[in-house]
């Protein structure tokens, strides 16, 4: 099975959320729409520093914790209670307004959570990867043991025998 690095991952949901940003705070101008800006771009700075290096695993934890909150956020806003608008001459632009927002509230939380789900599994991932290269790294070391042993056993018979059969010669003399 082959997958996306989860950095690269980690860039693409981030990039989707400040688009999803913009979009609801160009549509709406309520500053409250730019949430999803606020969890993305932090999301794609983790998946650009944990392209390489040591930091890469405490980068994809912290994207973690981000999407977490993203869908969290996301899934309280959306459950809270909306206002309808009052019924004035704004009417059909406040109700835009109402849907965008929700539009964009859904959004962030579909893609926070699908994105804290594939960081879950990622990480199961590596952890399962991690064993099986210990377990390997132990059976290696077992075996390169155990293969020394038994050519230290034929050497020392092999020089057993040579001794033998030097004493044999000795005593056909």
């Amino acid at each position: 099975m082959t997958t996306l690095p989860m950095p690269l991952l980690t860039c693409i949901t981030g990039a989707l959320l400040i688009v999803i940003g913009l979009w609801g705070f160009l549509s709406s101008w309520a500053i409250t729409a730019l949430i999803p800006l606020f969890i993305g771009a932090p999301l794609l700075g983790c998946g650009l520093m944990g392209r390489d290096g040591d930091l890469r695993r405490s980068f994809m934890h912290v994207a973690a914790l981000l999407s977490l909150m993203g869908a969290l956020g996301g899934v309280f806003a959306l459950t809270s209670p909306e206002r309808p608008p009052k019924k004035d001459k704004d009417w059909p632009g406040k109700v835009t307004t109402v849907k965008a927002a929700t539009i964009s509230k859904t959004l962030m939380t579909m893609l926070c959570s699908q994105y804290l789900i594939l960081c879950i599994a990622s990480f199961i991932l590596a952890r399962r990867t991690m064993r099986e290269a210990q377990a390997d790294a132990v059976m290696a070391k077992a075996i390169k043991e155990s293969d020394e042993k038994k050519a230290a056993e034929e050497q020392s018979d092999s020089e057993g025998s040579t001794s033998t059969n030097t004493d044999d010669d000795q005593a056909k003399a």
